[in-house]
């Protein structure tokens, strides 16, 4: 049974990076149906949403991208 794709492997560097990738782009949607939004709560629920998704979507980069390159050193030593 396959892994479905929100929930890469550690070693799946390419799916980390989809994943990154994809919470970018809600997060885009988010904060653009936000802003553009006339109901206060609804802005402040998706504004605040896309941020959240934001930062975890660079979290997620960062950290598969520190363990990429963590596991080229030990290759190469």
């Amino acid at each position: 049974m396959s892994r479905p794709w929100w929930n890469p492997k550690q070693s799946d560097y390419a799916g980390r990076f989809r994943l990154a990738a994809s919470a970018f782009g809600a997060a885009l949607v988010m904060l653009f149906l936000g802003s553009n939004s006339s109901v206060e709560f609804l802005q402040t629920i998706l504004v605040s949403g896309g941020v959240g998704l934001m930062i975890g979507s660079g979290a997620v980069a960062l950290s598969a991208w520190r363990s990429w390159t963590r596991k080229g050193m030990t290759d190469n030593e």
